[in-house]
């Protein structure tokens, strides 16, 4: 019951990107409360509307493990194999291997 309510709350607050960024950006320039260092922006500009911030947190975890995975989608797109879905994924690990 718990897992279950927990992907019901994930799933509530999954907006779209430029929605999530647009509400996120409200508090752009205040201080974070509770952050051992200054962090005036979500994301760096370069990546805003382009990664979300889950998977920029994900990607920081183990870029060779996500590289090896933008690799695979590469190949997929050269096979003209990709899902949509798959082309967003890579759109942003390429935004992020190109920061």
């Amino acid at each position: 019951m718990r897992r279950r309510n927990c992907h019901c709350k994930r799933r509530q607050y999954d907006l779209p990107i430029n929605l999530k960024y647009q509400l996120l950006s409200l508090s752009d320039g205040w201080d974070r409360l509770g952050m051992s260092f200054k962090q005036s922006v979500l994301l760096p500009q370069s990546l805003v509307g382009k990664v979300r911030f889950r998977d920029f947190v994900q990607y920081e975890k183990d870029w060779r493990k996500t590289n090896r995975r933008r690799g695979k989608l590469i190949d997929k797109k050269s096979d003209e194999t990709v899902t949509e879905d798959e082309r967003t994924e890579l759109e942003g690990l390429q935004a992020y291997a190109e920061y």
